[in-house]
């Protein structure tokens, strides 16, 4: 047996198992990956659509594609089929965040785009106190025609942080996928400070 056989496969192993180890622990996601078979032909299992239309019409059609998949067997498929100015189509979840305020999250994805215009297909991040927007958090947007791509961001989730809207939107024309979304936490939850207890003030006696 070659004396560098087990030093070099313990190597490997330890490299394979990198991207993992530095992508944080894992948050989940309801069927991340689009897997989950729809009970009807426009249900995404898990997620919801809103799409801005500024006539009222339906400009976004957004449904399962279980012919275009970067991994498994299925994928999140957009097109724009109404051309309207300052218009999106987006497929969302709100997940608990009461564990991630002050730690680093990452949101990632696998995208495919044709002919998609110059607003591009993009990850969105919403975090949350209650109903009210703390802040909000984008990808580069990815445009044109292109084979599947790693797109993410990378963001501090704000201090009293309780919910995070995930989302992808197609912000212009052309047709794109999304598949195999994870969501990743690294670094210390911020712990809320306790509210200082309020002593009742004395009464002098007599």
């Amino acid at each position: 047996m070659n004396a560098f056989a087990v030093p070099i496969a313990l190597l490997v192993n330890a490299l394979l198992w990198l991207p993992s180890c530095s992508r944080g622990e894992e948050v989940a996601i309801t069927n991340a990956g689009f897997e989950q078979v729809p009970s009807s032909p426009l249900a995404i299992p898990g997620w919801f659509k809103i799409q801005h239309a500024t006539s009222g019409e339906a400009s976004f059609q957004m449904r399962v594609d279980d012919a275009v998949h970067a991994v498994g067997e299925r994928s999140v498929r957009f097109e724009r089929i109404l051309d309207q100015p300052l218009i999106y189509g987006l497929v969302t979840q709100t997940i608990d965040a009461s564990a991630l305020a002050g730690r680093t999250i990452e949101f990632n994805a696998r995208v495919r785009t044709e002919q998609v215009g110059p607003r591009g297909i993009v990850l969105s991040i919403n975090y949350l106190r209650g109903d009210q927007s703390l802040d909000q958090a984008r990808s580069t947007p990815v445009v044109g025609t292109q084979e599947w791509n790693s797109v993410k961001i990378q963001s501090l989730v704000p201090a009293g942080t309780t919910r995070i809207k995930l989302g992808v939107m197609l912000m212009d024309a052309g047709i794109a996928w999304a598949d195999d979304l994870h969501l990743s936490a690294s670094g210390k939850a911020v712990v809320p400070a306790a509210k200082p207890r309020v002593k009742g003030k004395s009464r002098p006696t007599h």
